[in-house]
């Protein structure tokens, strides 16, 4: 069983997110939660990412128990969220421009004295990158 729940509950406070769920995904299966907003879809998919601990019932992932073993079973997850929570947050550290930038190195092409306000912290000692599209508009 890859994921196995019995009575899961995530409290928060009096509030009860996720009431009592059962759940078992079997190898091969795919599976998603649909509902209305406060539904507890958010709540049940942090337990089952170990990000956010159950409040009762039992819950295993891959076997294994998430409250002990939880950075174990993290590194063996993939977890595909319906929004990337990159977009829309102007005050994030990190802009998606600033991920394509890492994730993607290009050469940055602006004078050094702006180059420096541009760069991203994680700079490489080899060969700069632009940490935005602002950057590139010299």
């Amino acid at each position: 069983m890859l994921v196995e729940a019995v009575g899961l509950r995530k409290e928060f406070g009096d509030f009860a997110a996720v009431d009592g769920i059962d759940v078992q995904v079997r190898r091969g299966e795919a599976f998603g939660f649909l509902g209305p907003n406060g539904a507890g879809k958010s709540s049940t998919m942090r337990m089952i990412g170990c990000v956010s601990p159950p409040t009762g019932g039992t819950l295993r992932i891959l076997g294994r128990d998430p409250r002990r073993e939880g950075a174990q079973i993290r590194a063996r997850l993939g977890v595909v969220p319906q929004q990337d929570s990159l977009d829309g947050e102007p005050d994030r550290p990190r802009q998606p421009a600033d991920l394509r930038a890492l994730l993607r190195p290009v050469p940055c092409r602006v004078p050094s004295a702006r180059r420096r306000a541009c760069w991203s912290s994680r700079t490489s000692s080899t060969a700069p990158t632009a940490s935005s599209s602002r950057c590139r508009a010299a």
